[in-house]
């Protein structure tokens, strides 16, 4: 029989089949009197034992480190060039913002990070790239 056979056929065993299966697994006594909890423990040393069985044929999930890893490859950084003129529309507000050499212009005035040209124009902490357009959400 399957594990997973003798596991429905365990369901509606009462606790004192489930202790005497637990013991027989085990070689120790069970001390529970609830049938669920008896029968969540015969269930742990059953599918806790090597099996014979062949791996089914579902996929096994990915690892988290492995998936992290995989994602993780290095990209290829996007330069603006100098010269690039950004667009972007505040409040109503058209902004055109320069790249220039160590920052962004902005009627005339320079910042040297895109996030201190966010915060002059909005007022409130942004992510500078984001809020040129320059880079996605979580990328």
């Amino acid at each position: 029989m399957t594990v997973a056979g003798e596991l429905i056929a365990l369901r509606r065993a009462d606790v004192k089949a489930l202790r005497a299966r637990y013991l027989e697994l085990t070689g120790k006594p069970l001390q529970a009197n609830d049938r669920e909890v008896a029968w969540r423990a015969v269930a742990r040393v059953l599918q806790s034992l090597p099996t014979a069985e062949p791996p089914s044929e579902a996929p096994r999930p990915r690892s988290p480190r492995r998936a992290t890893a995989e994602r993780a490859r290095p990209r290829a950084k996007a330069r603006i060039t100098p010269g690039t003129v950004i667009v972007r529309f505040w409040h109503g507000v058209e902004h055109r913002v320069t790249v220039v050499d160590g920052g962004f212009a902005l009627k005339g005035q320079l910042f040297r990070s895109a996030t201190a040209l966010a915060r002059h124009v909005t007022g409130q902490h942004w992510n500078g790239k984001l809020w040129l357009g320059l880079s996605k959400r979580g990328g």
